[in-house]
């Protein structure tokens, strides 16, 4: 069966782990055929794996942002994204955007087992700092054999005839091969510099964000979220800004809302307005009711007329006044509390 899949719905943990398996667990590599016109919101949402992940764009243009980078790839750019790095992409401008995504997990291509090629050619580059991600564009000599090897892994598993998964593993060793030849040079480049502080910050939002998930429901300040990381309240604040483009109060208040409103669908009308603001981590119903009409657009009431019992009426609802970057929460707490 190919690995092909077009399922693009991301599922992530609180600290924005994507929990979708890629591809299988004797052949670990999913490809993904990805056109904006299709996506949620016209984007695919903050996430991190341990897969390797390497981006063709073939027509339009996007916004890819790699940690606290953003990056505009048109057709013929190529990306790769390390493992255990944040990433998103948006829709650019009005451009209509296709690009292809080859994940896999670089055990498909190193044997844990074969600790000498491992810690020669796989090492060096998952786990430097500086090496987070890099860009080939276009009109660079490098990207030309890159693009066209991955040319060859999508041909290759879109048809999946006999012996694909032996082909494809010779020309992700081939793709490999090429990668680093240019990521280690620019390792070894005294021109490259570390950015320590968008490393850091990854780390530290992670924390923070589970620790909000996990407790959201109990009286939160902002002492307690920068305490969760052990860092000082303003470093907080700057970190939350620099990364998600927020302040952790504003994320705290969206994810109480956002579970508020599962919670009233889960419950249609057996739980009354002021109950659900009291499991959500509100005090006043008065304020839930104008944080909800702030994020929401309508009234708790108005909301769960229009939602009815249906968790799917959610995100239909909510499309009009939801920010983007926001409904990877929403996607979240949907998986998370969907009944059984």
């Amino acid at each position: 069966m190919t690995p092909k899949n077009q399922d693009l719905a991301i599922s992530v943990r609180e600290d924005l782990y994507e929990t979708k398996q890629h591809g299988a667990p004797g052949y670990p590599l999913a490809l993904y055929e990805v056109d904006s016109r299709n996506m949620h919101l016209e984007l695919v949402h903050w996430h991190w794996h341990e897969e390797l992940e390497f981006v063709s764009v073939t027509s339009g243009a996007a916004r890819f942002f790699v940690g606290d980078v953003c990056y505009v790839l048109s057709a013929g750019d190529c990306l790769m994204i390390n493992q255990n790095v944040l990433h998103r992409v948006k829709a650019y401008q009005d451009f209509d955007c296709k690009y292809y995504s080859v994940v896999f997990h670089p055990s498909l291509i190193f044997d844990p087992a074969n600790t000498e090629l491992r810690e020669k050619y796989l090492i060096p580059v998952i786990s430097h700092p500086q090496m987070k991600h890099f860009i080939l564009k276009s009109d660079d000599e490098n990207a030309v054999p890159i693009a066209n090897i991955l040319k060859k892994i999508i041909l290759v598993n879109n048809l999946s005839e006999f012996g694909y998964e032996i082909v494809t593993k010779g020309l992700l060793c081939e793709l490999w091969e090429h990668a680093i030849k240019g990521s280690l040079h620019r390792i070894n480049s005294a021109d490259y510099i570390a950015d320590s502080q968008a490393i850091l910050d990854e780390e530290r939002i992670k924390g923070a964000l589970t620790y909000i998930a996990a407790h959201y429901a109990e009286p939160i300040a902002l002492q307690d979220i920068a305490d969760s990381v052990h860092i000082s309240k303003s470093e907080c604040c700057r970190c939350f800004k620099r990364r998600l483009q927020i302040t952790p109060f504003d994320y705290l208040i969206k994810y109480r809302i956002y579970s508020a409103t599962i919670l009233m669908v889960q419950h249609s009308g057996k739980v009354s307005v002021s109950e659900i603001a009291l499991k959500t981590g509100f005090n006043s119903s008065s304020y839930f009711n104008k944080m909800f009409r702030k994020y929401i657009g309508c009234t708790p009431t108005q909301f769960r007329k229009t939602a009815g019992g249906d968790l799917e009426n959610i995100q239909k609802i909510m499309e009009r006044h939801i920010h983007p970057q926001d409904a990877g929460i929403l996607n979240e707490l949907i998986s998370k509390r969907r009944p059984d």
